[in-house]
């Protein structure tokens, strides 16, 4: 049964905000008519409040696009581009619900063109299909994973010379075609293995698939698709092939490997030393403050105090550092 749904989110140094608004990480529950007017405000182009909605996307397409658009087209460093995997428990225990504090995107924007809110006349509810807005910021508990756009070009990702998120959909369909289902599902496992191995690495298989081939047809007659269909997935053996080329390049030639498992447990033995490392100097720091010597000993917790300034200095050195090995050995 189906406890949660994925979102992914891109955001950068030049972002209003990372997880959080623009105004601020927390508020108080917005009203239905304060949330149509700060989901409007962007509409306005002279407009340069920050607003409280943060967007999230159900499309793998859409930030993979976003991300390359802020590096080639907005010129910002890959290395401050960066793209979130956020996992949303449903509502309740049955599997059905939407969670607090999540709306979305079309709905907002149908809702405020019926109403006539102010900058709605120019907004088309079908531009906002897949689109989806928390209030105020996205809960850290809810983020899986993270990964930065220099990342994944380092790993080999490409979109191609693309121009909007259809022409990369209709890019990456182009590859399937003429492809067996095994086949595709090779190319769809190679291309979630980017996102490293903490990724939802099956939900971006498959999603990439889903957005790329599916079309849909919304209850306001707008239709979006691309032309090419693979109706013979569907059929049940056929399925089942495409999802053995995924498992097959995400288990059996990754995390499976020898080569991956033997870095894996490499890896967790330094980052428990170097963890337990730090841990006994935050137990030495802590053990000299309460002594009460006569020895001279700083513990003002201000910015730029000593030791405690060296000591949260070298935690932040340290945790980069087993995060850029996290990321060498495919993490």
């Amino acid at each position: 049964m189906t406890t949660h749904t994925t979102y992914t989110r891109v955001y950068s140094g030049h972002s209003a905000g990372e997880l959080a608004s623009g105004r601020g990480p927390t508020g108080h529950p917005l009203t239905e008519n304060e949330l149509l007017v700060e989901f409007g405000k962007p509409a306005d182009l002279n407009n340069r409040i920050p607003t409280a909605p943060v967007s999230v996307s159900n499309r793998i397409v859409d930030t993979t696009y976003r991300a390359f658009h802020k590096h080639y087209v907005d010129g910002e460093s890959p290395a401050d581009i960066w793209m979130v995997f956020i996992q949303v428990p449903l509502a309740n225990g049955n599997g059905t619900g939407t969670p607090v504090r999540l709306h979305s995107a079309r709905g907002l924007a149908k809702q405020g063109r019926q109403r006539l809110f102010d900058g709605y006349a120019c907004l088309d509810p079908t531009w906002f299909h897949y689109e989806f807005v928390f209030e105020w910021g996205i809960p850290e508990d809810y983020v899986e994973h993270k990964v930065s756009l220099q990342t994944l070009m380092d790993r080999g990702l490409r979109i191609g010379d693309v121009s909007s998120t259809k022409e990369f959909r209709v890019s990456s369909s182009r590859e399937f075609e003429g492809g067996c289902p095994f086949e595709i599902g090779l190319s769809l496992g190679f291309f979630a293995r980017n996102f490293g191995a903490r990724a939802p690495l099956t939900w971006i298989a498959h999603q990439l698939y889903y957005d790329c081939v599916r079309p849909w047809v919304d209850d306001d007659g707008g239709f979006d698709m691309v032309t090419l269909r693979y109706a013979h997935l569907h059929r049940g053996s056929e399925r089942v092939e495409l999802d053995r080329g995924v498992e097959t390049a995400l288990l059996d030639w990754w995390l499976a490997d020898n080569e991956f498992a033997l870095n894996y447990k490499e890896f967790e033995r330094w980052k428990k030393a170097v963890e337990d490392d730090l841990a006994w100097e935050h137990i030495e720091f802590w053990e000299r403050w309460h002594a009460g010597d006569d020895e001279p000993f700083e513990w003002d917790f201000e910015e730029g105090s000593l030791p405690w300034h060296v000591l949260s200095g070298m935690d932040r050195k340290k945790r980069e550092e087993i995060e850029a090995e996290a990321v060498r050995i495919g993490l």
